[in-house]
């Protein structure tokens, strides 16, 4: 056990991610604006209520697997924790959505 354990463990969305991006990545890219707004006000909105239930002892995290980087209260590594799945949802639901129809380009 180390102070990086909770960051090590993000590495479980690295091939998610990968994925996302070989088949996607053009549309993806399109939708880089949209995406970088969703994965900040989620993990923002996120953080935001952690750091509420840190402050009021719902729950904690052992300092011993933290790298000690903090935002208030909350760890960095939790922060990247809600960054990293909003992102791979937020993705996901780009790649899901149906791809437009030469009919509906010209109808814009």
């Amino acid at each position: 056990m180390s102070r990086a354990d909770y960051l090590v463990h993000l590495a479980w969305a690295l091939p998610f991610v990968a994925l996302q991006l070989a088949v996607g990545r053009a549309r993806l890219w399109r939708a880089r604006r949209a995406l970088t707004l969703v994965v900040a006000v989620t993990a923002s909105w996120l953080s935001l209520a952690d750091d509420v239930a840190i402050r009021l002892g719902i729950w904690s995290f052992g300092a011993e697997h933290l790298c000690g980087v903090r935002v208030d209260a909350v760890p960095l590594e939790e922060i990247a924790f809600f960054a990293v799945t909003a992102l791979l949802v937020a993705q996901g639901v780009v790649l899901l959505e149906p791809a437009p129809t030469s009919d509906s380009r010209s109808a814009r």
